[in-house]
């Protein structure tokens, strides 16, 4: 797993969680820095009514692009929708991450995949 150095400017603000990312909408919402990461993992679906129609009863594989506390950030070739819950599991050297979350936000991506914004649940 790479973890890229998180760098400041003079220009960032401040807040308890670190510097705050205001983005081309408004206000950084996220509770906790996001630090880069590329890892494979696997999404279990945990929804009864899922089961089937995007995993066929196998583990969806992931990239894993960004991790926080609370949240992370999905690379798949799969849609889930949003508010599906999945069991993630990632396994990265002597790194074992295994949690539930919930699927926030999914959009394509022009290369075919899809980009999930998840939260740790």
């Amino acid at each position: 797993m790479a973890v890229l150095p998180r760098e400041f400017s003079d220009g960032d603000e401040f807040t308890s969680t670190g510097p705050l990312r205001l983005g081309p909408v408004g206000v950084e919402r996220r509770r906790s820095h996001r630090e880069q990461v590329v890892a494979l993992g696997k999404l279990h679906s945990l929804d009864p009514s899922d089961r089937g129609q995007i995993d066929h009863g196998h583990p969806i594989q992931v990239l894993v692009t960004n991790l926080s506390l609370h949240g992370c950030g999905i690379r798949c070739a799969q849609a889930p929708r949003q508010g599906a819950l999945y069991q993630l599991d990632l396994l990265v050297g002597p790194l074992e991450l295994y949690s539930r979350l919930r699927v926030i936000r999914a959009f394509g991506r022009a290369d075919g995949t899809t980009e999930l914004g998840c939260e740790f649940i």
